[in-house]
């Protein structure tokens, strides 16, 4: 498993919509998430990231209830690879991204499958965005 070292350029927007479904607040979560996934010698290695997508700096990190979150989902791609070694063996993958509501914390959880190919490659930052469909009352 990834571990994640730290997020750049952290940015966040909630906007009040209407509807669907009485939903009432759209928040959306951008960044990159920093962090080394090293591939193999041989073949691929299937590696997962997962982390919480921060508010912007200074503001206090939301917390929902279960029936508060609608939907969220989540897009990410590749914002930087590496390898010094041999090109012609490697390669860099995002398999899928899934953003859901964690039942302990009360946060949205951003789970990335991805895979790194080749001796020295290594996969060091993805640029993810979130969204998150809410209702949160008056």
């Amino acid at each position: 498993m990834a571990e994640l070292v730290k997020i750049e350029n952290p940015q966040s927007i909630e906007a009040q919509i209407s509807g669907p479904n009485g939903a009432d607040r759209l928040f959306i979560y951008m960044g990159t998430a920093v962090f080394l996934s090293e591939g193999p010698e041989f073949g691929w290695k299937a590696d997962t990231l997962t982390f919480v997508p921060p508010e912007m700096p200074g503001q206090i990190q939301r917390v929902f209830s279960r029936k508060q979150v609608h939907k969220s989902i989540a897009t990410a791609g590749l914002a930087a690879i590496y390898n010094p070694g041999n090109t012609s063996y490697s390669g860099w993958a995002i398999d899928s991204i899934d953003a859901d509501w964690d039942d302990e914390t009360g946060n949205i959880v951003v789970v990335v499958k991805m895979g790194v190919n080749g001796e020295k490659a290594a996969l060091v930052r993805i640029a993810y965005n979130v969204t998150v469909l809410a209702e949160l009352g008056a």
